[in-house]
């Protein structure tokens, strides 16, 4: 297995595929059942996957680890569309059945701002969708989903790892399949062993862990052959239409005819390692010649090595406006090479002070503009934590209160605390002691560019001594 195995919860992340059921097996093997929860995804695109979620649990259960089923509800053709929203629900019991009798729903949480992040906010709200004709989500948008829903179940049983079954198989075809498209050579890099989880907010304190990654399928399933394990085929691994089928289908060719992928493997490695290196001095420039104010990063020079400075601009800006996503290279680029007095990119406004680079949120992105709708009042109930704008943590301790952009002055983008007749600034409310609040772009920063942890996170804290910014 690639890595030591950390310490605390681990959800497996548990399709009932043959990677995922070989991975079951061997973490029960080395670390036992009782650290382990089997987090199963329904994606509900297929009749037989509700069968096929419960076959996958009650693997694990035959094990002894607990599992917990998620289905993903698509109940309406426009809610398959990028940034659309669906329904969670939890079809299998909680991991204390004294607390919940009957299974509950997870609401997803998500709205424009980023989920509410209590316990009381992400279980046991909404209801179970309605009857509706089963329909296949954009790729990317359920591979999103998916993983939303597995940090939605790792932060429910105090898990900050989920485990993936990927194999070296899987880092081949990723490699073939960009070789298509690919533009930048960081797009070959090919899978990390140790990654944050991919989606934010909901990501926050989430690692990802790749365990098989220098395994290969074949081996995987031989291995779960000779103890007697059976596991499921999905057919649509196989779909025509899929790269990664396609991928599949040419690297099994290229082998029967004698080719070693061993070469390949080698190459994303390498890239890899030149991935994480350039994160580490990407994150030790801006912990020495970044501070950053109220949700704001102050920039000092730049980086002389330009890819350097790309990639942390890139995680500023990202930091900054709250982005899901990382901005489009070829802009942040563009940034560099001309001179700058202000701009905007990505959601984040920049602007050139003096010699100091200050990156914020773009005003228009949150008060809106043409084609953009400004960012909705977000409702505070008291002792209820939110996240606004997926850039500010925040919990009121009085009820009756609201969030919402300044929209005027000389920062529009600033958070104001209306309630009735009163509306305090940020700083007022928290003098008052109206809101707890904390910005969040310094853990995003940390979680962009902690590529592979030397010190696992803890409950309620994501740690990386080397580059904590302070």
């Amino acid at each position: 297995m690639s890595g030591e195995a950390p310490p605390g919860p681990i959800l497996i992340a548990l399709s009932g595929g043959g990677d995922s059921v070989a991975l079951l097996h061997e973490l029960v093997d080395r670390v036992g059942a009782a650290r382990l929860v089997a987090g199963v995804i329904d994606h509900g695109v297929r009749a037989e996957s509700a069968d096929e979620a419960k076959q996958a649990a009650a693997w694990a259960e035959a094990l002894g680890v607990t599992a917990a089923i998620v289905t993903l509800a698509w109940p309406d053709p426009r809610l398959t569309s990028k940034g659309s929203h669906s329904s969670l629900v939890v079809t299998h019991p909680s991991p204390d059945a004294s607390q919940s009798s009957s299974p509950g729903p997870i609401n997803s949480g998500e709205s424009d701002h980023g989920p509410r992040t209590s316990p009381s906010a992400n279980l046991g709200m909404g209801g179970a969708p309605p009857e509706a004709v089963r329909l296949k989500p954009n790729a990317a948008r359920l591979r999103e989903r998916r993983h939303q829903a597995l940090c939605a179940l790792a932060r429910a049983h105090g898990a900050h790892v989920i485990a993936l079954g990927h194999t070296r198989d899987d880092q081949i075809e990723t490699f073939l399949m960009r070789l298509e498209t690919a533009r930048y050579w960081r797009e070959l890099a090919g899978m990390s062993a140790w990654a944050p989880a991919p989606v934010w907010p909901e990501g926050r304190g989430v690692r990802l862990w790749r365990p098989l990654l220098e395994r290969r399928r074949a081996d995987l399933r031989a291995a779960l052959t000779a103890r007697g394990a059976a596991w499921i085929d999905d057919p649509s691994n196989e779909a025509i239409e899929s790269a990664r089928a396609r991928a599949r289908r040419h690297l099994a060719v290229l082998e029967a005819r004698g080719f070693d992928p061993a070469p390949l493997s080698a190459a994303t490695a390498k890239l890899r390692a030149r991935a994480e290196a350039e994160d580490r001095a990407a994150g030790a420039w801006i912990a020495a010649r970044v501070r950053f104010e109220e949700g704001n990063a102050v920039c000092g020079p730049a980086p002389d090595d330009p890819e350097i400075a790309a990639r942390a601009l890139a995680v500023l800006i990202a930091a900054c406006a709250g982005a899901r996503r990382l901005p489009e290279r070829a802009g942040v680029l563009r940034l560099l090479a001309e001179p700058m007095g202000a701009a905007t990119l990505g959601g984040a406004r920049l602007e050139t002070r003096r010699d100091m680079l200050i990156i914020g949120r773009d005003p228009g992105a949150i008060l809106g503009r043409r084609g953009v709708k400004p960012l909705a009042p977000l409702a505070l109930p008291a002792g209820e934590e939110a996240i606004w704008d997926n850039r500010l943590v925040v919990t009121a301790t009085q009820s009756g209160w609201r969030i919402t952009p300044r929209g005027l002055g000389a920062d529009p983008a600033a958070p104001v605390f209306p309630r009735g007749d009163e509306a305090l600034t940020l700083p007022e409310a928290r003098a008052a002691g109206v809101v707890r609040a904390h910005w969040l772009a310094e853990e995003r920063v940390n979680h962009l560019l902690l590529a592979a942890p030397r010190v696992f996170p803890v409950a309620g804290a994501v740690t990386a001594p080397a580059r904590r910014l302070s």
